[in-house]
Formats: structure tokens, C-alpha cells, sequence
């Protein structure tokens, strides 16, 4: 049985939320990843019995790809606003966008919609 929760990510506190609800995506993998030219929906399995499934759209962009994460590639995670897009990335170090470095994985958009998992 699944049990769901929507909702948009607008603030700090949403932000807080959905990284305590997953214990920073601590060894989370890809479960599900769907692009088209509009939006990108990336499920986040924790293997903690939780998981997320992100609906991102206004600017779409991510370098994760299906799977990743299998291999212990998420330790923790951050998330941040910065020129009106919200960014995640496996790199609870990185503060801006400008930080990112070429290994960290990431995902942004103008508008993420959130939907909180329980298996």
C-alpha cells in the first residue's frame, strides 16, 4: 500500500520537510525517471521504506539518469533557491548553483511538485 502526499515546493520550510522525510536521500537511488520536452518526474526510492516522486517543470534540467544512485553515489543532499529555481543536489556542501562540480548529481526547475511515498 502507498500512501501519498502532494505538494509544491514555495519555502525553506518545504524544503525541510521533504529532507527530513527522507533523511537526506541517504542512499537513495532512481527508482523511476521520465522526460519529455515539458517536464521531468524522477521517483527517489530511500530504501528506507520511503521515497519521492519529483515533478519538475518551468526549465527542467538534471544530469540523473535511471538507476543512479545504486552504487552508493547519495550520501546526503541539499536543496536551495537561487534565480528563481530550486536545485537539488547530492552535495550537502554545495550552497549555489556556482558550486556545483562535475560529479555532483542535480536536478532544478521553476516549479517542483512533491508527492511523499510510503511502501
Amino acid at each position: 500500500t502507498k500512501i501519498k502526499n502532494l505538494f509544491e515546493i514555495k519555502n525553506k520550510q518545504d524544503i525541510e520537510t521533504i529532507l527530513c522525510f527522507t533523511s537526506y536521500f541517504h542512499d537513495s537511488y532512481v527508482k523511476n525517471f521520465i522526460k519529455t520536452n515539458e517536464k521531468i518526474e524522477i521517483e527517489l526510492d530511500t530504501t528506507w521504506g520511503n521515497g519521492v516522486i519529483f515533478t519538475l517543470t518551468n526549465e527542467p534540467k538534471t544530469n540523473l539518469t535511471l538507476n543512479y544512485g545504486n552504487f552508493g553515489e547519495i550520501l546526503d543532499s541539499t536543496m536551495f533557491f537561487q534565480d528563481k529555481q530550486i536545485f537539488w543536489t547530492n552535495n550537502p556542501d554545495v550552497k549555489s548553483k556556482d558550486d556545483l562540480e562535475k560529479d555532483d548529481a542535480y536536478f532544478s526547475a521553476g516549479k517542483i511538485i512533491c508527492e511523499l511515498l510510503i511502501y
